[in-house]
């Protein structure tokens, strides 16, 4: 027999107490932990044939398109805003005459996109491609028109990607 024979009751006391102690807390002592959520949503509308379209909000809203535009994926509401906004071809003073379709994003250089405004129907405005270049986080119309648009300003492997007609 031992000579501490209380030893082996103590010990397995304080295992319990520390098991207990760690094995979680009711959480009323727990302090509530700051946390940031944020969320996106887009939807995608498909019309008969494959392509996608959304019409340019007017300068005023501040909404994201309901619809996708092409392959834009989440960079299509930003992409949309510069072309609403900007005055390079007038578009600016156009909002709500236009729809842009065919949105893309050069896989060779993902800062460069384009994309097509069509007049909406009964609109006397001809149709136009895009040519935007995305600086930091920001889309910027480098150009429009009708014909060699973005064929001064974008690289060669782009103009390919894109589709653009140099």
């Amino acid at each position: 027999m031992s000579r501490f024979p209380f030893v082996p009751v103590l010990l397995v006391a304080v295992v319990a107490v520390a098991l207990t102690a760690c094995s979680g807390s009711s959480g009323k002592d727990a302090k509530p932990r700051k946390s940031t959520t944020t969320s996106s949503t887009t939807t995608t509308s498909t019309v008969p044939g494959g392509s996608t379209t959304a019409s340019v909000p007017p300068a005023s809203s501040t909404t994201t398109p309901a619809e996708s535009v092409g392959t834009c994926g989440n960079q299509t509401a930003a992409i949309v805003a510069a072309i609403g906004g900007s005055d390079k071809g007038g578009l600016n003073q156009r909002n709500g005459q236009y729809t842009v379709k065919m949105c893309r994003i050069a896989a060779s250089s993902p800062i460069w996109a384009a994309a097509d405004v069509v007049p909406n129907p009964g609109v006397q405005l001809d149709g136009a491609t895009v040519v935007l270049q995305r600086i930091g986080a920001l889309w910027n119309v480098e150009d429009v028109g009708t014909s060699g648009t973005g064929c001064n300003q974008a690289p060669a492997k782009v103009q390919s990607d894109l589709a653009l007609h140099c």
